[in-house]
C-alpha cells in the first residue's frame, strides 16, 4: 500500500514536470457584445477606432464591435480567436530573424497604417520601429473613401466641415449625405467656411 503511494506520488511528480498534465489554454475569446450600442434594424454602432481581432471564423475584423455586429447578421456562434489581424500572427512568425536588408522585389503588404510596403522585408523592418503595426492586408493599401463610414442616417451632433462648394456643413455626415448629389463635393477644412 506504501509502494502505491510512492508510485502515484512519483507519476504526479512527473507528469507536472513534463506537462502532461496542465490547465487547458483558452484558444477562444468570447467577444464582450453587450457593452456595445445597437439601433433597431440598423445593428450595433461601432466606432471607426482599427483594433482588429481574428475571428474563429478565420476572418479579421476591425474591431470586436465589428465581430459583435457579424455575429448578429450572420447569426453564427463568431467567437475571438486572438486580438489582432488574422494574417498579423503569421506575419509576426515570420518576422523573427528577418535581415535588415531587403531585396527590391515588389511584393506589395499594406500596414495597419495604410502605407503599402514594397515586400515584407520592408513591412518587418518598419515593424520594428512601430510595435503596434500589423499587417492589414496583402498586396497594395486601398485609398479610402471618406464616406464609406456613413450609413443613411447622420447623428445630431455637431461638428462643422467647410465643404468644397463653400458650404458649412453641420458634420462630415451630412457632407456625405450632399456628395450623394454632388459627386465632385469634397470636404475643404473641418469647422465653419469663412464668410
Amino acid at each position: 500500500m506504501k509502494s502505491m503511494g510512492v508510485i502515484t506520488f512519483a507519476i504526479l511528480a512527473l507528469t507536472s514536470l513534463t506537462g502532461i498534465i496542465c490547465n487547458p489554454v483558452e484558444t477562444e475569446i468570447e467577444p464582450n457584445c453587450d457593452e456595445y450600442p445597437a439601433m433597431p434594424d440598423m445593428g450595433l454602432i461601432c466606432t471607426r477606432i482599427y483594433k482588429p481581432v481574428c475571428g474563429t471564423n478565420g476572418r479579421t475584423y476591425a474591431s470586436e464591435c465589428e465581430l459583435c455586429s457579424s455575429r448578429m447578421k450572420l447569426k453564427m456562434a463568431i467567437n475571438i480567436q486572438y486580438r489582432a489581424s488574422c494574417i498579423a500572427e503569421a506575419v509576426q512568425d515570420e518576422c523573427e530573424g528577418m535581415r535588415a536588408f531587403c531585396t527590391h522585389d515588389y511584393r506589395p503588404i499594406c500596414g495597419s497604417d495604410d502605407v503599402t510596403y514594397s515586400n515584407k522585408c520592408e513591412f518587418c523592418n518598419a515593424k520594428k520601429s512601430k510595435a503596434d503595426l500589423l499587417l492589414a492586408s496583402e498586396g497594395e493599401c486601398k485609398t479610402k473613401d471618406e464616406c464609406a463610414e456613413f450609413g443613411n442616417f447622420c447623428t445630431l451632433i455637431y461638428q462643422p466641415v467647410c465643404g468644397s462648394d463653400g458650404i458649412t456643413y453641420p458634420s462630415k455626415c451630412n457632407l456625405c449625405g450632399a456628395k450623394k448629389k454632388n459627386a465632385d463635393l469634397k470636404m475643404f477644412a473641418e469647422g465653419k467656411c469663412q464668410e
